[in-house]
C-alpha cells in the first residue's frame, strides 16, 4: 500500500477548527462522489497497475482539501483527471465513428434500394417477356396443328386426281388398244374375232356410240374385206372415226389432268414446307420460353438477393444507430458521474476528508 503523505510544512500549522474539521468521517456524500470516480477509472482503458495505485492514492490526495494538497496529491488529481479526459474523448471518438459509421450507410443503401428496383423491373419485364412467348408458343402450336390439317387436305387431294389420272389414263389405253387390235386390222381387211368384238361392243356402248352403229358392228367387223358390203364400209368408217376422236380426247383428259396432279403435287410439297417451318418454329419457341421461364426465375432469385441485402444494410444501419445512442448515453453517464464528481472534489475546501486520509504530521 502506498505510504500516507505528508502535509507540506506550511500547511501544519492549522486552526484546531481546522484539524477537526480533517478528522471527520466522510459522509454519505462524498463517499458516493468518489465510488463513482473509482468505478470510472475502473471501466477505463489504463494499466491495472494504474488502476490499483489510483485506487489507494485517491483517499490521499482527493479526500484531502483543495488547498491542504501536496504537489504530489495535485499530481495523483491531475492524473485521475488527465484518464478520465482520455476515457471521455475516447467515448466521444466512439461516437463519431458510430455515426461516421451510419452516414456511410446512407449511400450504400440507397445504392441497394435502387439495385432492388432496377432487379424488380427485370424480373417483371423478363416474366412479361415470358407470356409473350408463351403465347407466341401457343399461336404456333395451332399453327402446327392447322398446318398438318392443310398437309392432309392437300394429299387428299392428290390421291384423288391420281385415281382420276389413273381412271382416264387405263381408259386411254382401252381405247388404244381397241384402235390398234380392231380399228386397224378391220380397216385392213381382217375379220375380227368374235371374242374382241364383244369387248369392242362393251367398249363403244360405255362411250355412248350410235346405237344402229353399235348393233352393226358384228356384222361390218366380223366379216373380211371381200364379203363385206356397203354399209358395213360406212359402219367401220363411223365407228374408226368415233374411237379416234374419243381417243384424242381423252388423251387432252389425261393431259389436263395430269396437269392438275402436277399442281396438286406443287401444292402437297408447299404444305409439307410450311408445315416443316411451323414446327421449326413451334421447336424454337418451346426452347425460348424454356430459357426465359430460366431467366425469369433467376431474376427471381436475384430479387430476393437484392431485398436480402437490403433488410442486412437496414438491419446494420439500425445496429449502428443502437450503438450511437448507447455510446452517447455511456457518456452522457460518465460525464454525469465520474467527471461531475471529480470536478466536485478537485474543487471542494471544505469537505471532510476520508477516514483514513488524516495526513501524518512532520
Amino acid at each position: 500500500m502506498m505510504a500516507p503523505l505528508k502535509r507540506p510544512a506550511a500547511a501544519q500549522d492549522v486552526s484546531p477548527n481546522k484539524k477537526h474539521a480533517s478528522s471527520v468521517d466522510y459522509d454519505a456524500g462524498h463517499a458516493g462522489l468518489m465510488q463513482k470516480i473509482r468505478d470510472a477509472i475502473s471501466n477505463s482503458g489504463a494499466s491495472p497497475v494504474v488502476k490499483d495505485m489510483l485506487n489507494i492514492a485517491m483517499d490521499y490526495s482527493l479526500g484531502v482539501e483543495k488547498n491542504l494538497r501536496h504537489k504530489f496529491q495535485v499530481e495523483v488529481v491531475e492524473m485521475i483527471a488527465s484518464i478520465l479526459t482520455d476515457e471521455e474523448k475516447k467515448m466521444a471518438q466512439e461516437i463519431e465513428d458510430a455515426k461516421g459509421s451510419v452516414e456511410k450507410c446512407d449511400p450504400e443503401e440507397a445504392s441497394q434500394t435502387a439495385a432492388v428496383t432496377a432487379a424488380k423491373a427485370a424480373s417483371s419485364a423478363l416474366w412479361e417477356a415470358l407470356a409473350t412467348t408463351q403465347v407466341d408458343f401457343a399461336t404456333a402450336e395451332k399453327t402446327v396443328e392447322d398446318k398438318i390439317q392443310a398437309c392432309n387436305h392437300a394429299e387428299h387431294e392428290l390421291n384423288a386426281i391420281k385415281d382420276e389420272v389413273n381412271g382416264a389414263t387405263h381408259k386411254q389405253s382401252k381405247l388404244s388398244t381397241a384402235a390398234a387390235d380392231v380399228i386397224k386390222p378391220a380397216k385392213d381387211g381382217d375379220c375380227i374375232s368374235k371374242d374382241l368384238l364383244a369387248s369392242f361392243i362393251e367398249l363403244c356402248t360405255a362411250l355412248a356410240c350410235d346405237a344402229g352403229m353399235v348393233q352393226a358392228i358384228p356384222s361390218a367387223f366380223g366379216n373380211t374385206a371381200e364379203t363385206r358390203g356397203g354399209f358395213d364400209k360406212v359402219v367401220i368408217e363411223h365407228v374408226d372415226k368415233f374411237i379416234v376422236d374419243k381417243l384424242a380426247a381423252q388423251e387432252d383428259d389425261v393431259a389436263k389432268i395430269k396437269i392438275e396432279m402436277s399442281a396438286r403435287e406443287a401444292k402437297v410439297e408447299a404444305a409439307k414446307a410450311e408445315l416443316e417451318q411451323s414446327v421449326q418454329k413451334r421447336v424454337s419457341l418451346e426452347s425460348e420460353v424454356a430459357h426465359a421461364d430460366k431467366v425469369a426465375k433467376i431474376a427471381d432469385s436475384d430479387v430476393r438477393a437484392a431485398v436480402k441485402t437490403l433488410k442486412g444494410l437496414r438491419l446494420q444501419r439500425e445496429s449502428l444507430n443502437a450503438t450511437a445512442e448507447a455510446a452517447k448515453a455511456q457518456l452522457e453517464t460518465f460525464r454525469e458521474g465520474g467527471l461531475a464528481a471529480l470536478k466536485q472534489l478537485t474543487e471542494y475546501t471544505s469537505a471532510p476528508p476520508v477516514q483514513h486520509a488524516r495526513l501524518t504530521e512532520g
